[in-house]
């Protein structure tokens, strides 16, 4: 059963910001399908819409305004990519894109920026984690995963810029929030890392462990979330001070950058297990 995951989820990943085109230096490669043309320049990748088209497609669409579009689903790294380069979606995919597509910003030749579909990443997991399905989403790439156990999440394959915004307003969150106050401080020698402790006006408590791991150019930012007390009958009997509720983590090495959560932990992960996540390049092949 495919999985809907709301626009509003990873908007980030659409509405980009600075987006420069092709110029004259940079060599370009195209693809040309019948409702769009992609420009790779360099390292930048773009989709030109054709206006009349699309506009056509969505005159006659039987999708409601305020139905929630959801991204394109995918078994393999080559489907997405093959789907992508040759604009081979269903009747429903196209009427997604179109909705989702409104949301983009354009560059002054009216491209959307998006990942760079020759020079593509794929994810590295422990043993005993899958990729369930792949997501397109504009400027990143979704990888639904799972195991050991009830282990799930998210792993995200993006470019620098959206990055180093996820780390800028994700990672250590807490301390900016306005309604969580850090009552304490400490200094977990074994992971070397520092370790908050945090309340809001409610009554709920929460634990969070930050720390890196290096390993050759591969970096990892952990920041481990763990519910002590909370204010909901919710989070009621999920209450843990050795578990975490939620692990994220932002990968960055010569390779590219990702980020992943992952949550339904019944132990603490261990630095080992953690390092083993990463990111390769996808080499495509005639077997998908």
């Amino acid at each position: 059963m495919k999985k809907i995951i709301s626009i509003m989820m990873v908007v980030v990943s659409l509405l980009c910001v600075g987006l420069t085109g092709c110029t004259a230096k940079q060599e370009t490669k195209q693809y040309t399908t019948d409702l769009y043309t992609i420009n790779v320049c360099g390292d930048s990748c773009y989709i030109l819409i054709d206006e009349e088209k699309w506009n056509e497609k969505q005159e006659n669409s039987l999708m409601q305004d305020c139905e929630v579009a959801v991204y394109p689903e995918f078994t393999t790294m080559k489907e997405m990519r093959q789907a992508i380069i040759t604009g081979s979606f269903t009747e429903r995919e196209q009427e997604q894109l179109m909705k989702i597509m409104k949301l983009a910003e354009r560059n002054a030749d009216g491209g959307i920026e998006i990942f760079n579909v020759d020079k593509l990443n794929e994810c590295v997991l422990p043993s005993g984690m899958n990729v369930e399905y792949i997501l397109w989403m504009a400027r990143s790439y979704y990888f639904h995963v799972s195991g050991p156990g009830k282990i799930t999440g998210g792993f995200y394959c993006v470019n620098k810029e959206v990055f180093d915004n996820d780390m800028n307003t994700q990672y250590r969150s807490f301390l900016v929030n306005e309604y969580l106050t850090v009552t304490a401080q400490e200094f977990d020698e074994e992971r070397e890392a520092t370790v908050y402790y945090t309340a809001n006006g409610s009554g709920g408590k929460s634990k969070y462990c930050c720390y890196e791991i290096l390993e050759g150019t591969k970096r990892i930012v952990v920041e481990e979330s763990y519910l002590l007390e909370s204010a909901t009958e919710r989070g009621k009997g999920k209450e843990s001070d050795m578990v975490p509720d939620q692990v994220t983590i932002w990968i960055e090495d010569e390779v590219g950058y990702a980020f992943a959560l992952l949550f339904g932990f019944e132990e603490r992960p261990s630095v080992e297990w953690l390092s083993q996540f990463g990111l390769r390049e996808y080499v495509e092949t005639e077997v998908a």
